[in-house]
């Protein structure tokens, strides 16, 4: 999961789930619940 990507898109997308950062890595929102 953070392997893949660096923590800093994925926990953005955790606190701001933006449409920028999700249309950047969609895979970092398929590991979201």
């Amino acid at each position: 999961m953070f392997s893949l990507k660096p923590p800093k898109p994925t926990f953005k997308s955790y606190l701001l789930p933006l449409p920028q950062v999700t249309a950047s890595d969609p895979r970092s929102r398929s590991a979201l619940p």
